[in-house]
């Protein structure tokens, strides 16, 4: 788990595009286990489980933690 006390579903890959997939409330982050990455090529999806990391999960603090875990992963604009 990173600082930002958020769980990815998959490991990051260096080098590669990320789509960041953030489910709705109660949506199990396997859902994204359903789309074919043969759509996205060039892209790694990256599931956040975001209801099993610790709360609180509010919208404002799920947003803080969100761009925490961009700037953690290196993929925050500069």
């Amino acid at each position: 788990m990173f600082s930002s006390h958020l769980e990815l579903t998959r490991k990051p890959v260096t080098g590669c595009q990320v789509l960041l997939c953030v489910p709705g409330t109660y949506c199990s982050p396997e859902v994204f286990d359903l789309l074919d990455e043969t759509l996205f090529p060039d892209l790694q999806l990256l599931p956040i489980s975001w209801m099993t990391s610790p709360g609180p999960w509010d919208i404002p603090t799920l947003g803080r933690r969100v761009a925490a875990l961009l700037r953690e992963l290196d993929l925050a604009p500069l």
